[in-house]
């Protein structure tokens, strides 16, 4: 089948293609390095990134257990104040 389209003429010599092909070669393999750049510069941003997230929430965690843990001992403390004046009301009205 055929579309009636006509097949362009080459024009210009064997070695004017060949350098024509070699430019494109040449190209294409810096585009291919650019991309292999760009792919690791995207993983190392994806790791610095992932590992940065896993400090932040490691220090909020540790954060958040250390203000526990100051307010259990508040506690702890307002606890034994309670207990320290419960016994001396205990001993002064007797019980």
């Amino acid at each position: 089948m055929t579309t009636g389209q006509k097949i362009p003429q080459m024009s210009g010599t064997i070695g004017d293609i060949q350098q024509g092909i070699q430019t494109i070669q040449m190209t294409l393999g810096q585009i291919i390095q650019h991309q292999t750049n760009l792919e690791q510069r995207l993983t190392a941003l994806e790791t610095n990134a992932s590992s940065q997230f896993t400090n932040l929430v490691q220090q909020e965690i540790q954060e958040f257990k250390n203000s526990q843990q100051k307010q259990q001992a508040q506690i702890i403390d307002l606890l034994k104040e309670q207990k320290q004046l419960l016994q001396q009301i205990l001993t002064k009205y007797g019980n």
